[in-house]
């Protein structure tokens, strides 16, 4: 940790990770007052020493970081971000572990709220950000993405993708276009987006297919017993299990009926013609 004069208090410069493969004497360095970080890079510790005193000083100005000009560029960098947050959670985790060593208490003992990411979070974010991408397009420019939002779900949600899905999705992409806009950053600037309420307001479109439908798709099948069954739960409109729990027992021929047992459901159904041929 470096500091420096009578403000090295309120500033620190820390090195989160590193080296870095193709230079080893590079680590990546953050800056921050506080509990606000300043600036971040892969520098040496000369010129981390030296960027250090420029910015306690004043005389350094943190370059802006460029716009991004599509969806793909935001993800990316807001997932950068997150993966600081692992580094930073990970090294305090090690440090805390050594000083409960040295002091002689259990690993557990002293696990309070712990800053930064997990793992396991970063992975869910980078699923997300391949499901958005994916959704709406990586290459597409940020201004047009809240005006396509809303098909774009109900798309997801009509081809079968669970509302649990799409919507954690959709926090994700909340987090990174927030975080775009905030600080020194001008990704998303002055661009609104609203996030549309998966559930009530966006359902999923359902079709029932025609009885015509069912049969053609039965006459795919290529194992004849299969299409029994589909001409079975067609007759009677019951469920796979009640058909495959079928034994002799369960069907009357001379009474022409099925007894048809399924989740708790215990009834005798009578055979149509179709289900007796």
């Amino acid at each position: 940790t470096l500091k420096m004069g009578e403000r090295g208090a309120s500033w620190r410069c820390i090195p989160l990770r590193g080296p870095a493969r193709d230079d080893p004497s590079s680590w990546y360095w953050t800056c921050r007052r506080r509990t606000e970080t300043v600036w971040s890079d892969w520098l040496s510790e000369a010129e981390a020493q030296e960027r250090f005193g420029a910015t306690v000083r004043g005389t350094y100005e943190p370059k802006r970081a460029p716009e991004v000009p599509c969806l793909a560029d935001l993800l990316n960098a807001w997932l950068d971000q997150q993966q600081t947050r692992v580094q930073e959670r990970e090294i305090w985790t090690e440090r805390r572990e050594e000083r409960d060593a040295a002091a002689g208490r259990s690993a557990t003992a002293s696990v309070g709220r712990r800053p930064g990411l997990a793992r396991g979070s970063l992975r869910r974010y980078e699923q997300a950000c391949v499901r958005l991408a994916a959704m709406l397009g990586g290459d597409t420019q940020l201004a047009a993405v809240p005006p396509a939002l809303r098909r774009a779900a109900v798309e997801r949600m009509a081809t079968g993708d669970a509302a649990t899905t799409v919507s954690a999705d959709l926090d994700t992409l909340a987090a990174a276009w927030a975080w775009g806009g905030e600080g020194e950053r001008s990704f998303t600037r002055g661009l609104d987006i609203e996030i549309p309420f998966v559930g009530r307001e966006i359902r999923r479109e359902r079709t029932t297919p025609t009885r015509e439908q069912v049969l053609q798709v039965a006459e795919q099948l290529r194992v004849p017993w299969m299409r029994d069954v589909v001409r079975l739960q067609l007759e009677h409109g019951c469920r796979i299990e009640a058909i495959a729990d079928l034994t002799t027992h369960r069907v009357d021929l001379p009474g022409k009926r099925l007894r048809l047992v399924a989740r708790g459901h215990d009834r005798w159904v009578p055979m149509t013609e179709a289900s007796r041929s």
